[in-house]
């Protein structure tokens, strides 16, 4: 490659780890308030539910990675992209909606009916920053990694701290916001 690839390639660079790293160091304080503000219990409900998400984000990574892999080996994106969001249906729908019910039926799992609304926007999110970064399209990816990491921050801590906001503010706002983040992709 020539040196004309240099300079686009620092500036993406640059642009995920300053994006990245500012996630966690939202994270981190977001975190410290929660823990704080809900005690040990109510940081629990809310990894718990962040833990389950993980789970299927796990999946989601293969996902990405198959349809990255496809499309590299030049099959058309329409094709693959597709295929990729009837195997979302297919998984995806179902799991939210066992969630949903374990959340709705179990008080002790409550937090997993916010998952469910969290988990098919994330692994659809992580399916779409594949296709993303196959356009070059690097800004987005860190725009749409911003939203969860940085919007949960930006409105939890005010929510907690300002609102006096329990548990079910912090859920529905991390929920709501890797919601609009897989929304921010579909765009």
């Amino acid at each position: 490659m020539g040196r004309s690839s240099a300079p686009s390639v620092v500036r993406q660079t640059i642009t995920t780890f300053l994006g990245n790293s500012s996630g966690y160091v939202v994270s981190i304080i977001t975190g410290i308030v929660v823990a704080r503000t809900l005690g040990p219990a109510g940081k629990g409900a809310a990894s718990y539910a962040a833990l389950v998400m993980a789970l299927f984000t796990s999946a989601g990574g293969g996902l990405q990675t198959a349809v990255m892999y496809q499309c590299g080996r030049n099959a058309s994106q329409v094709l693959v992209y597709g295929a990729a969001l009837r195997l979302l249906g297919l998984t995806m729908v179902p799991a939210a909606l066992l969630l949903a019910a374990a959340g709705w039926f179990d008080p002790r799992h409550a937090s997993l009916a916010y998952a469910a609304i969290a988990v098919p926007f994330a692994v659809y999110g992580q399916v779409a920053c594949g296709l993303l970064l196959l356009h070059n399209d690097v800004r987005s990816t860190v725009i749409q990694g911003a939203i969860p990491t940085l919007g949960v921050g930006l409105l939890t801590i005010p929510a907690l701290t300002v609102f006096h906001g329990g548990l079910t503010a912090v859920l529905s706002i991390w929920a709501a916001t890797f919601a609009l983040s897989g929304l921010y992709a579909m765009w």
